[in-house]
């Protein structure tokens, strides 16, 4: 009975986004607003029946650690996003927002089913499916700009999963040639249990394929261009699912297979692809946001930079594994408060440019709170969670003996970090050269910023009382 919440999980979105399509366009705004907010809440409900029961699941969907975790968080991310979304397109068309929230729904059962798939092909399905339903949302504002990063994401991301196939067909084919036909079994705990006796040659194209397809769509460079202009056209709230829940669902695909090599006599190859691949996603980062006048690009940047850290992190494994599963969590929180931050900036600037920002802490102090915060946090400030994080993954590497590796993380740490302060001074305290004020009238939202950085300083803080 309890695998049926399971099911649930992923159903509840996908049947709801679907229905949300027939709903007459003059469907009063506010009672669309209030069934979005429904099923969020529903679907954190039925999630944290899920993190309480542990449900065993079957051979299609099953209960993990690391895949409940990201189930709540991408649960927490959506309900803050829908709560607000409200305000965001409070001036929208009700047909655009009908639309975008039926898009919404989709994405959220997309990335449920991915994060609870325990066949890999259906997780690849999963992954595929995140794709189609949530290049719409990028294209929400319906601009030249928008539908060119809406092609560039499906045309990159489709190519990326399409290589991930591939490789997930190496890994099969590696399993298939120890067990016969009649008993091949797909699920990813079969895989682990068997991977000690499956073929090295295959396992290893197996994980390059599936490193360069899942890790397009997880933002690795070189594989990242789409990641910045998706980012920066779509609108705020779809920008803080993007980068705070759908990456991470594309790392659970890298993290699963590289599970299995681990497992293998292949496992010192994959470690040092991630940890390869993951330097080189910060080295890319660091050079693009240095001269980035865009703060939604800036930031789309810094998700490559944070998934090079966690792809840094994987590879090195050991202790800095645990700071992997804290990165991926505060990641998450933080750059979803950022993204939704942005929001308030465009209506406060009209502009996305840097070089027209300015005197943010005079003409909105709850923006620039929370913008603070969040950067503060973002680079690894005590005692948010990105410090544990960040401290485990250099312990790591430090244990490990990767000197040069370690050195050069930390500089490209250094200049990234200073970047993000530099332009957040700028943003808030630099004279407009143009008017930049809000009317009267107007509410700019910061409690959903607020609670999740706030879920953020909670959780780090637990950290540290732990290790005392």
């Amino acid at each position: 009975m309890n695998n049926l919440l399971l099911w649930a999980v992923c159903a509840l979105p996908l049947t709801i986004g679907l229905i949300t399509f027939l709903i007459p366009v003059d469907y009063y705004k506010r009672q669309l607003q209030h069934l979005s907010l429904l099923v969020a809440l529903a679907h954190l409900l039925f999630t944290l029946f899920i993190l309480f029961f542990k449900p065993s699941g079957d051979s299609y969907l099953f209960w993990s650690g690391e895949g409940g975790v990201l189930l709540l968080l991408i649960s927490t991310l959506f309900l803050m996003a829908i709560i607000y979304l409200k305000n965001y397109f409070h001036d929208q068309e009700v047909a655009t927002i009908k639309q975008c929230h039926a898009w919404c729904f989709l994405f959220l059962g997309a990335m449920s089913l991915t994060t609870l798939a325990h066949n890999i092909i259906l997780f690849w399905v999963a992954i595929e499916l995140t794709t189609l339903v949530s290049a719409p949302l990028i294209y929400t504002h319906k601009s030249k700009t928008s539908l060119e990063a809406t092609w560039k994401y499906i045309i990159l991301c489709s190519i990326g999963i399409a290589f991930a196939l591939l490789g997930i067909f190496f890994v099969v084919m590696s399993l298939a040639l120890i067990m016969p036909k009649e008993e091949l079994s797909l699920t990813f705990s079969n895989f682990i249990l068997y991977a000690p006796k499956m073929n090295r040659l295959w396992l290893e194209l197996g994980l390059i394929f599936v490193l360069i397809g899942f890790g397009t769509k997880m933002g690795l460079a070189p594989m990242h261009s789409w990641l910045p202009d998706a980012h920066s056209e779509a609108p705020s709230p779809i920008s803080a699912l993007l980068s705070g829940a759908l990456l991470n669902c594309a790392f659970l695909g890298i993290y699963r297979v590289y599970e299995i090599v681990g497992k293998s006599s292949a496992g010192a190859f994959g470690a040092e692809l991630l940890i390869s691949f993951g330097l080189l996603s910060i080295f890319f980062a660091t050079i693009f946001m240095i001269r980035q006048n865009d703060y939604k690009r800036l930031l789309a940047y810094s998700s490559v930079e944070n998934m090079g850290i966690i792809a840094f992190g994987t590879g090195i494994g050991g202790i800095a594994l645990v700071g992997v599963y804290i990165h991926l969590i505060h990641h998450s929180l933080i750059k979803s408060s950022l993204f939704m931050t942005t929001g308030n900036l465009l209506k406060i600037f009209k502009s996305k440019e840097i070089s027209k920002s300015g005197e943010l802490a005079t003409l909105h102090q709850g923006s620039f709170s929370v913008l603070l915060i969040g950067v503060f946090a973002l680079v690894g400030g005590p005692p948010f969670g990105i410090f544990f994080s960040k401290l485990y993954i250099i312990i790591g590497a430090i244990s490990q003996k990767l000197w040069w590796q370690t050195s050069l993380f930390l500089v490209m740490a250094a200049i990234i970090t200073l970047t993000l302060l530099s332009v957040t001074f700028k943003i808030s305290f630099h004279p407009l050269e143009r008017g930049g004020t809000i009317s009267a009238d107007k509410k700019l939202l910061i409690w959903p910023q607020l609670f999740l950085l706030l879920c953020s300083l909670l959780l780090g803080l637990y950290y540290l009382l732990g290790s005392i």
